[in-house]
């Protein structure tokens, strides 16, 4: 016998038109006492045409919203060719857990953090998988997955001790039970990554292009890690962003550049000691006037 899931209704304000609506979260969630704010990508036409995020808390209220000011159009593939395509593809991956859990889903295999799907009885038994078999593709033969994607039962999940757990978890509809990075919401890096492999129509085209771009960046932060190697005892955050973008030929934010320290700490933690010293100018501005 198939165990039947309950849910637990959520009313909730679209924060751009203001409409409301009522959505439902899986109840087997609240089970998790250490959970907190439950993060659910509302897709347009849910009751009004636009995307947003909700987060909601144990009691099912809304406490905060975020208005997705991306939008990703899935026009590589038609129904007809996805359904006939004996691999899971970047387009799968859209559909099955929106844009919003996508891009959380790329940060965590770039950056070599956990990943656990939660899975119940109605649930694509090959979809965790599916999901390791397409990044293992994605990335380049240097660079593959350290960790690839577990699943858990709705029991196993209940005895989690959330407290230890530094890892996404997410369920097969994209909602965003935990995640190791807080409340980060700045993922530029991996939206635009999404976006222009997109741009190619080619399945294997839009993979080449995915390895391309991961493997530049991981080339580039050991480039990161030679330069604070050959510096002295400290360098400003600023002028290591400018030493950057004339080594790698172009302008360069201070989220591409903290992506860059972020990727040290992860996947290159002996080098991590190089990154004290990274001074940020303004705080020791502050720290002379205070002296």
């Amino acid at each position: 016998m198939v165990e039947q899931i309950l849910y637990r209704p959520s009313t909730i304000e679209c924060p751009i038109c203001h409409i409301n609506q009522k959505i439902e979260i899986p109840d087997y969630i609240y089970q998790q006492k250490h959970i907190g704010l439950i993060k659910v990508q509302v897709r347009p036409g849910t009751a009004c045409p636009h995307e947003f995020i909700v987060y909601v808390d144990q009691l099912g209220k809304a406490r905060d919203y975020e208005h997705a000011d991306f939008q990703i159009q899935l026009t590589a593939r038609t129904p007809n060719e996805r359904a006939a395509s004996d691999q899971f593809s970047l387009e799968d991956l859209l559909e099955t857990l929106g844009t919003f859990a996508t891009l959380r889903v790329f940060h965590a295999f770039i950056f070599n953090y956990k990943i656990l799907v939660l899975i119940v009885p109605t649930d694509d038994p090959k979809f965790v998988d599916n999901l390791n078999d397409l990044f293992t593709r994605s990335f380049p033969a240097h660079m593959k997955p350290e960790r690839l994607a577990d699943k858990t039962r709705l029991s196993e999940f209940a005895m989690l001790d959330m407290e230890e757990s530094k890892t996404l978890i997410l369920d097969t509809k994209g909602v965003i039970v935990d995640s190791p990075w807080g409340d980060q919401k700045d993922f530029d890096f991996e939206t635009e990554l999404i976006k222009k492999a997109l741009e190619f129509n080619d399945l294997n085209a839009q993979l080449l292009f995915i390895q391309q771009r991961v493997g530049l960046f991981k080339k580039e932060t050991e480039d990161v890690i030679a330069l604070l190697e050959k510096v002295g005892q400290m360098i400003y955050d600023d002028d290591l962003r400018d030493k950057l973008a004339k080594l790698f030929h172009r302008k360069l934010t201070d989220h591409l550049v903290t992506h860059y320290i972020h990727f040290i700490k992860q996947r290159y933690p002996e080098s991590e000691p190089l990154l004290r010293k990274i001074h940020n100018r303004s705080v020791e501005s502050l720290k002379e006037g205070i002296w």
